[in-house]
Order: C-alpha cells, then structure tokens, then sequence
C-alpha cells in the first residue's frame, strides 16, 4: 500500500486556497450586467481513513486486511459584500491522495463551485447571514509528520485467536464471530485566514459477539466492543476481557421481570450513556439549540437549569467535554475548522455553562469557537439515495461527569434496602435521544436482581424510557464509584468517537419496560450441530 505523505497534501490544499483567492469568475449579476466576482473566504477540509482489520470467526483467524476509505474533500466558500455574507459547502468523495491529481481536480472545479455559490449568494436572503458568520481565530500552523499504522504483530493475533478459541468451546456457545481493528482517522484543514493543520486520531477496537444457547431453549445474542489507543493496550487487556466474557457468560440463563417501576442503580455505563445522549452529546449541541431544533436549554447559559427544590442531585454533579485529554480515545487537539480545541465545563452544579460550538455558533453567542467542528464524512446519502454533503457540526469528544459526594456503593445499598427488598442494577452502552422533544430511550442491555441477602440474579434486558426532566428528577443519589464507556455517537454529520467517564447513579420513578419474550429454538442440539477441532488450544 502506497504511503501517504500527509505533509505535501496540505501544501497543496494551501496553494488550492491560494488559487481559489485570486481567481476571478465573469458572470451576470442579478441585473442582468456580466462581471468579475471574487470569493470572500474559502475553507478546504481533506479526510481520510486508514484502517487494519482482522477477523475472526468461531475460533479461525482470517487474513489482516486494509481496509481504507476513500477520501473525501469539504470545500467551504464565502460570498460577502457590505449587507450579505453567504457560505456554500461543497463535498466531494472518491479523492485520490496524489498533489497533481488534488491539484488537477480542484482546477477543474473550483470555477463551478464559486459560481454555485455566487447564485446562491445573489438568491439569499440578509436575514440569513447568521448561518454563515464565524467567529475570528488566530491562525494555526501546525504539520506533523504522520506515520503509517503499525501492524499487528502474529503474537499478538495468536493471544487473541487463543481468547477466540476458549470462547467458541465453552458450553452452550453455539458461535463466536470477533475482530481487532486499528482506525486512523486524518484531516486536514487549510484556509484563507492562514490556517493549515494536520490533526490525525488512531482508535483500535476488539469485538466479540456470541450466540448462546440457554437451557430454555433460547438463542441469546451478546457481546461487545472496547476501544483503546493502541493495540498493546488491547493485548494487555486480555485478562481482564476474559474475566467478563465468564461474568457474561454466568447471567445468560435470565429471570423474567414484569415491566414495572423499580429502584435501579445504574451502573457508570448506564450514567455515561444518559448524561451523553440525553444532555451533553446533543442536547447542549449549540447548533440544535440556536436553529431551534431543541428547545430544552435554550436560553439556560449562566443559569439554574431547574427550580429550587427540583432535580436536588443536580447539584452535585459538574460536566466537562474534554477534547485535549490526551490519555482518552477521542481527544483531538484541532477541530474540522482548524480550530484549537477546548476542555470546556458544560454543566456545574446544576448552572449551564457552555455550549458546545464551531465558529458559526460561537459568534452568534458573542463567544470564541471551543472547537468542537466535527464529522465523519462530508459526503452522504440523501432520502433518494442521491449524495449530499455533510456538513460538520458541534459534538461531544471525551465527556467526564464529576461526583461532588463521598457516597459509596456500600452506602446505596444501605440506604436502598431500608425501603426494598431488591433493586435492579443496570449496564447500558447505548440510548436514544429524540432532540425535538426531550424523549430519551435508554437500553438497559444488562439487568441483575440484587436482594437484601446479598443474592444476585441476572433477569431479562429492557428499556427505561422518559422525558429528559423526568430522569433528571428521577436521581435519588449520585456516589463516588466512577467507571467509563467508549463507542461512538451518531447524528447528522455520522459517528464519531466518543469516551465518557462517570459515577454510578440510585434512580427511582422511572418505568421499566422489558423486552419481549425471546423465539425458543428446539431444534437446536449443541452435542450434534457443534464442532470443535482438536488442534483448539484452550489454555
């Protein structure tokens, strides 16, 4: 696979921006005059993908495989006179990472888009200048070397296919699929206010799905994906990952539990998930809330989000995004605009201090950018299945959720079981937050029964479904006990990494929905279905 030199590819996208500066296009104005018309600003995004991946399937490892992406290319042009500034965004995929070939293909369409963009310009109303202002910046320049992603040594694929193996011979696991993946994901940013930067993001991932067949007949699916920054962290977490997939594998035979209203602790994976779909990955998103597409904090910056004597627990809580926190999975130090990015505290005691911005949103809140631009792609689908570009906007990174109590897991229970028998502890990895209205799904993917006596019993999976307040409100005790989650967030501009830090939560008040009743499979004979090879080492 050829090597790209990432360094040469900004120079070029600076002389792009150069190019696009000086030239002038002669067509009609809306008088029917022909003339010379220059662009205001111009921005150039490139993106790009390296990815290695090895799968595994029932214990046999397959090839390692490249599997890069495309690159894509988000051109950003800006039409101003004295009333009226007007950006047009233009993406276009299926870029080769070749100077001349990047320099032969923006020659050839830099002139239709700046004309695209002067007829937008000229159709455009003054109204709608907010969409296209941006806050100043100071201009970066900064171009590291980037160099080519590692391979994964055969020790290290032979520790994995070893962890792969002993799962697929466990019984009553009817077949195990799993993968190491190592992502690299590159962009960089070059403008007209001076700006050129390099900024790449390396991510490797395990995955381990299995199937396995409980004693009542059911065919239950699970498993999961860590994230990590280098694959030697993925080896040397290998112990610890064998110790949950026997945890897992212990609750597989679940209890059934009628829907109802519970105590329920949530686990730190269960708070991470909450705190990110339902307020700080979205719902802070200045964006939705300046578009006025999510009404829930608008209007909140400096102030108490609820009244006194509501949502107590609120209060000691604090949460931050912290993009520059170098030892998380998505930290990034400059943004999809070429702007610095910004540890930034989102929520403090219950007083909402920041939105998450780009430069457009910044300046119409009269603040600097806190660099928080991001995509991953420029280039999608639309409902005709025709392409569209996909324009980056503010997302959460590395979000941490700060506990201001001493209050253990010991002293919940304590406290809990002084008025029930039982609660429910729940894990969650994933959720659902519907913006226009507040509405949060969150999957509760693992539920345990915990009883006064100290039994555990794990009991079938559900969902807790409500309105942002009411989960809110639903907050009985906020411990000290932290834990974390990694994954990524979807929304409009796709997914991107995300990793969360928070302390395990008492709620009540808040419905339990349980999942329906699983298919049974009695045709299923694991002695007579299942084969499991000799040369298997187990060890």
């Amino acid at each position: 696979m050829k090597t790209v030199n990432y360094q040469d590819l900004a120079n070029v996208l600076e002389w792009c921006v150069q190019y696009a500066k000086s030239l002038k296009v002669n067509m009609e104005d809306p008088e029917g005059k022909r003339r010379n018309f220059q662009i205001g600003d111009i921005s150039i995004t490139l993106l790009n993908y390296h990815n290695k991946a090895i799968l595994f399937k029932d214990g046999i490892v397959g090839e390692q495989l490249n599997l890069d992406q495309s690159a894509e290319i988000l051109v950003q042009i800006w039409i101003t006179n004295k009333q009226k500034k007007v950006k047009s965004s233009f993406g276009i995929n299926e870029i080769f990472l070749d100077p001349n070939y990047l320099k032969i293909f923006f020659v050839g369409a830099i002139n239709t888009y700046i004309k695209a963009s002067i007829k937008r310009f000229f159709a455009s109303k003054v109204n709608n200048n907010k969409y296209s202002v941006y806050s100043d910046e100071e201009a970066v320049i900064d171009i590291p070397v980037v160099k080519p992603l590692n391979e994964v040594s055969n020790e290290g694929i032979q520790k994995v296919e070893t962890l792969m193996r002993w799962l697929y011979t466990q019984p009553n696991i009817l077949g195990v699929n799993g993968g190491l993946s190592n992502q690299r994901k590159v962009w960089i940013v070059c403008n007209s206010k001076g700006t050129k930067i390099i900024q790449y993001q390396d991510i490797c991932s395990i995955s381990i799905s299995f199937n396995y067949f409980s004693s009542k007949k059911n065919v239950i699916e699970d498993g999961f994906v860590d994230y990590y920054k280098t694959f030697q962290e993925v080896l040397d977490s290998l112990p610890e990952i064998k110790v949950k997939l026997l945890k897992k594998l212990s609750k597989m035979d679940m209890k059934r539990i009628n829907s109802g209203i519970y105590p329920i602790l949530l686990k730190p994976s269960a708070v991470c998930t909450l705190f990110h779909e339902a307020i700080a990955g979205h719902m802070l998103s200045a964006k939705y809330i300046l578009n006025g597409d999510s009404t829930v904090f608008e209007n909140k910056l400096g102030k108490k989000f609820a009244n006194n004597g509501d949502m107590p627990c609120l209060n000691n809580i604090s949460i931050y995004d912290k993009p520059r926190e170098d030892s998380m999975t998505a930290s990034y130090k400059y943004d999809m605009e070429g702007t610095m990015s910004r540890n930034i505290c989102l929520f403090d005691r219950g007083i909402i201090r920041n939105y998450l911005t780009d430069r457009n949103t910044a300046v119409r809140l009269k603040q600097k950018s806190n660099g928080h631009y991001i995509s991953e792609i420029f280039v999608g689908s639309d409902d005709n299945g025709d392409p569209e570009t996909i324009i980056p906007e503010p997302r959460v990174s590395n979000l941490i959720v700060e506990s201001h109590t001493d209050i253990s897991i010991d002293q919940i229970r304590k406290a809990t079981f002084e008025q029930f028998d039982f609660y429910l502890e729940v894990e969650s990895r994933s959720g659902a937050v519907f913006v226009e209205t507040g509405t949060f799904d969150l999957d509760a993917s693992h539920v345990t029964k915990v009883y006064k006596d100290g039994r555990r019993e794990s009991v079938t999976s559900g969902v807790l479904s409500s309105n942002l307040t009411d989960f809110l409100a639903s907050i009985q005790i906020v411990s000290n006990h932290y834990g974390e989650s990694k994954g990524f967030c979807g929304s409009s501009s796709g997914y991107v990494p995300t990793h969360e830090k928070a302390p395990a939560m008492m709620i009540y008040g808040i419905n339990f929905v349980t999942d329906p009743k699983p298919e049974k499979f009695l045709e299923i004979d694991l002695e007579r279905d299942k084969f499991i090879p000799e040369s298997f080492n187990t060890q």
